[in-house]
């Protein structure tokens, strides 16, 4: 399991396409005028107004889709029950084996290089294909050995089947990529839209429909299926195979660091996923499941920022006063966002479980309340590793890579072992903790004297103050006895969390605001 693994989406999934993720950074003086990019060039500032209202562009497509995730997210685990849920897991796991191996962040790649378009996306289509055959046709042959291992002959057909979308980014993402580098954001929203809407249509059909574990398959196909169609409509470049050697060494050079932590993460996904349902059985792998699929959900309004500067991002790279600024609003951004998620997480996991997701699930309500605790501490500086791939370096994220590894075998499968679903909680909440610490290295390396917990401080000040408030409220009145009364208390928390932002952030908001109709 990876930093991503643990509740985060990569950032260059075409839509979350595939098998649904496993389980288991001197004082820096604040800004009299922040914004998405505060530009201090002509050339930044350009950047900047069309990044702001690109990311509103993405905003509003991913804010409504972000609905129909969760809805998804909560419908199909109650209809399917947990051993259905932790049976995909494991077969996700071995799909992981294919998407592992073939990560060369070629989709970012093709967006930082300054090559034209039209001699790069050839050779970036014929990697992306050659590598996804080679590895579908693995997969399938490694299936059966799962199988054996988890007594479970259903993950053969399933693995078969869901071998199809290891060609997302070939098909999908690629495409999204030269749509992004554009900056047509208009589009690549419209691509990326396709999938999670599909999916969701699909899959809870199917699952209504008593499809069982081929609910979560058929979703995934079909979204992979009707993606590929539309994108191949609008695709401003038609894919052709073509090998440039030139152009082949720069991806690789890019990717060997994305490849090799791929690698890591590889053992740790496999060892995660075995040890979990030995220890916990299939409905435990699906508690892990299920709060990974609620981080993730929390996270995607972060990947959606990042992917929205990150083109902006590759072409200012000599303006470092710029991306400073980017990175510390970003970072406060996602803070309040992830906050508000994460504290909901921790304060509402109960009512989740009572009153939507059916007793089944009680067991994970710990775990759901410790993502919750990880998503808060993972949303600071979440979007880091984009800024060293504008300047074209990876190596960093191999770094953060190797610290999973070594968080996997060390902390998260001991306590699973010795101390169950329990264990594991705590676990979780620990490496989100060990991602803020290592994470802060390279980051002080890139901006000098810039802290993550210190440039968040209002953001996590006020969310906080807010939950604290309203957790005391609950208290006092007890916990609600019903949906409407759960949904009462999260309407307090929502409304505290805007009072205590527009009283702290008020000029930061703002300022943001300006940046957002500031025309380029």
């Amino acid at each position: 399991m990876t930093e991503r693994e643990a509740g985060q989406p990569r950032e260059d999934d075409p839509g979350d396409l595939g098998a649904r993720p496993l389980v288991p950074e001197p004082t820096v003086p604040e800004p009299t005028a922040p914004g998405l990019i505060a530009p201090v060039s002509p050339e930044a500032g350009d950047f900047a107004g069309r990044a702001a209202r690109g990311f509103a562009v993405n905003a509003g497509f991913g804010l409504a889709l972000r609905v129909l995730g969760v809805a998804e997210g909560l419908v199909v685990p109650r209809v399917l029950g947990p051993s259905m849920v932790g049976l995909f897991a494991v077969a996700g796991s071995v799909l992981s084996v294919g998407n592992s191996l073939k990560e060369f962040g070629i989709s970012q790649k093709l967006v930082q290089d300054d090559a034209p378009l039209e001699e790069t996306y050839p050779t970036a289509f014929t990697l992306e294909l050659i590598s996804s055959t080679v590895l579908a046709l693995g997969v399938i042959a490694l299936a059966p050995l799962f199988a054996a291992i988890r007594h479970e002959p259903q993950i053969v057909p399933l693995v078969a089947a869901l071998a199809v979308t290891l060609f997302a980014n070939a098909f999908v993402g690629l495409p999204g990529a030269v749509f992004l580098r554009r900056l047509a954001y208009v589009r690549q929203s419209t691509v990326a839209a396709v999938a999670p809407v599909v999916s969701f249509v699909v899959t809870v059909g199917l699952a209504v429909a008593g499809a069982g574990v081929w609910a979560l398959a058929g979703g995934a196909i079909a979204s992979f299926v009707v993606s590929s169609v539309v994108v191949t409509a609008m695709a401003p470049l038609k894919p052709r195979l073509e090998l440039n050697r030139a152009v082949a060494r720069r991806f690789i050079a890019f990717g060997w660091p994305l490849w090799l932590s791929g690698l890591l993460g590889l053992s740790t996904t496999i060892a995660g996923t075995l040890v979990i349902a030995a220890q916990l059985g299939n409905s435990g792998l699906a508690f892990f499941v299920l709060s990974q699929n609620l981080g993730a959900q929390a996270y995607q309004f972060d990947a959606i920022l990042g992917r929205s500067i990150y083109p902006v991002l590759c072409r200012t790279t000599d303006d470092k006063a710029a991306q400073r600024r980017a990175f510390e609003t970003t970072t406060r951004i996602t803070t309040i966002w992830a906050g508000v998620a994460g504290f909901g997480l921790v304060l509402f996991a109960g009512d989740l479980v009572r009153h939507i997701l059916g007793p089944k699930w009680a067991p994970a309500t710990f775990l759901i309340e410790m993502q919750g605790f990880a998503v808060v501490t993972g949303s600071l500086g979440y979007s880091w590793d984009l800024f060293f791939r504008a300047r074209g370096n990876t190596k960093p994220t191999l770094l953060l890579s190797a610290m999973n590894e070594l968080w996997v075998f060390a902390v998260l499968l001991p306590a699973v072992i010795l101390k169950g679903l329990t264990g594991g909680a705590w676990a979780v909440a620990s490496l989100s903790v060990l991602t803020l610490v290592v994470r802060q290295v390279p980051i002080s390396r890139l901006f000098p004297g810039l802290s993550l917990i210190r440039t968040a401080r209002r953001e996590l000040a006020s969310v906080g103050a807010a939950a604290a408030l309203t957790a005391l409220i609950r208290s006092a009145a007890g916990h609600p006895t019903s949906l409407l009364a759960a949904a009462m208390f999260v309407g307090l928390f929502l409304s505290l969390v805007a009072a205590f932002i527009a009283a702290v952030d008020g000029r930061f908001l703002r300022d943001l605001l300006r940046v957002f109709r500031r025309r380029g």
